[in-house]
């Protein structure tokens, strides 16, 4: 995590605007990611509608290995010079990405990566991705993939997770294909454990038998509760959290 000062603050939003009005061009319109007037919301729909109404037959399951920790500089600055003809911006740049890390009164040098949490980081991040080979596959998914499987009885699709939800070949309430999708498992464990120590550490005193209602904040569950396709059968929260609901005093 990278912390900037004020000053720093201040200018890299600047820095980032003039950023995006070189590089907004070169994106290609299926791109989402950290883009002005762009947030997740419409990149699911957007995978949803290319799915749906396209004659896709296979998704490639990419993992971008450690996106803020692995992108070298040396690359980066090659990137930004082909485009950025200014010193001066090139050199302010150069500053933020070797800032380095200050730990125990103590600085170590910043090697590659950029910092997380400066302003500045998920624009130069995408110079210089790299695919994670073990994590990524190609699978076969859609319409005429789900036809073909079905027809021949081979049973079900594979899966992939993106944003958080697992995507799956399936059909509506009329037998027409549709994409569904639902919170991803390891996600809605990881909230559940997170909720579960949180109610320890506040010793929250219960009587035996006594029923907790579990509830996600906005910003866990607004990206569920407005997408299309989410979840085939309504499935609130407070009732994947059963092993919460009814509990014997002082044992959470």
């Amino acid at each position: 995590m990278g912390i900037a000062s004020l000053e720093d603050k201040i200018v890299q939003p600047a820095v980032v605007t003039i950023l995006n009005q070189i590089y907004e061009v070169d994106f290609r319109g299926f791109s989402y990611g950290f883009r002005p007037g762009r947030d997740p919301h419409q990149a699911l729909d957007a995978l949803n509608v290319g799915i749906a109404r396209r004659r896709v037959n296979w998704i490639l399951d990419a993992d971008i290995k450690g996106f803020f920790d692995h992108v070298s500089h040396e690359w980066r600055e090659k990137f930004l010079e082909h485009r950025i003809a200014d010193t001066r911006v090139l050199r302010l740049i150069q500053k933020w990405m070797k800032a380095g890390v200050l730990e125990d009164g103590e600085r170590s040098e910043t090697e590659q990566g950029t910092p997380q949490g400066a302003v500045v980081s998920p624009l130069l991040a995408k110079f210089g991705l790299e695919v994670h080979p073990d994590k990524t596959r190609l699978i076969a998914f859609g319409r005429e993939a789900w036809r073909n499987r079905k027809r021949e009885g081979q049973g079900k699709l594979e899966t992939f997770t993106f944003l958080g939800f697992t995507h799956y070949c399936g059909e509506n309430s009329k037998g027409y294909f549709q994409v569904w999708r639902e919170t991803a498992g390891k996600r809605m464990r990881a909230k559940l454990q997170q909720i579960k120590q949180e109610l320890r550490a506040r010793a929250f005193p219960l009587a035996a038998g006594s029923t907790v209602a579990v509830c996600l904040t906005p910003s866990e569950s607004e990206v569920a509760g407005d997408l299309e396709g989410d979840w085939p059968s309504p499935r609130p929260v407070n009732s994947c959290a059963a092993h919460l609901a009814s509990v014997p005093e002082c044992t959470l």
